[in-house]
C-alpha cells in the first residue's frame, strides 16, 4: 500500500514538474525518479538529487495573475456643508456688528432681507448661514 502511494506521488510530482519545467524538459531533469520511487522511500530519501533538478527563474512557466476584484468607496463629495446657523447667532453677530460699524450698518444688512429687527428675518430662516457670513465680512471691513 505504501509503495503505491509513493508511486501515485511521484507520478503527481513528475506531472507538476513537466507542467512547470516543459515536457520532456522536466522527465529529463527528474532523471528517472519513476525507478527510484518504485525501489522504495529509503532509496528516494537517500539518493542525492542531480544538480539540474532546479531550474532557474527563466525556465519557469509563468504563474497566471489572479484577477481581484475590490470595491471601491463612494465618492467623496467635493462640496463641504457649511453649519446651519441659527437666531442667536445672529442675533449676536448683529449685537457685534453695531457695536463695531454702528446701528445704522446692522439696520441696512437687516433691510436687505425685509426686517427691521431680529426676529423679523425668521421668515428667511434657509438664509442664516448668508446672513451670516455677510455680519462677519461687515465687521471685518
Amino acid at each position: 500500500m505504501l509503495e503505491t502511494e509513493i508511486k501515485k506521488l511521484t507520478a503527481a510530482l513528475e506531472a507538476n514538474t513537466a507542467a512547470r519545467l516543459g515536457g520532456a524538459t522536466a522527465a529529463a531533469r527528474l532523471g528517472g525518479a519513476t525507478a527510484v520511487a518504485a525501489s522504495g522511500l529509503a532509496a528516494a530519501v537517500a539518493a542525492p538529487a542531480p544538480a539540474d533538478v532546479t531550474a532557474s527563474v527563466a525556465e519557469t512557466a509563468p504563474v497566471p495573475a489572479a484577477t481581484i476584484e475590490i470595491e471601491m468607496p463612494p465618492e467623496i463629495p467635493t462640496t463641504v456643508a457649511v453649519p446651519a446657523a441659527d437666531l442667536k447667532q445672529i442675533t449676536e453677530g448683529i449685537v457685534a456688528l453695531c457695536r463695531a460699524k454702528g446701528r445704522d450698518a446692522a439696520g441696512l444688512l437687516l433691510a436687505e432681507y425685509g426686517a427691521q429687527k431680529v426676529p423679523d428675518l425668521k421668515k428667511v430662516s434657509d438664509k442664516y448661514g448668508e446672513i451670516l457670513a455677510k455680519i462677519n465680512a461687515a465687521i471685518a471691513a
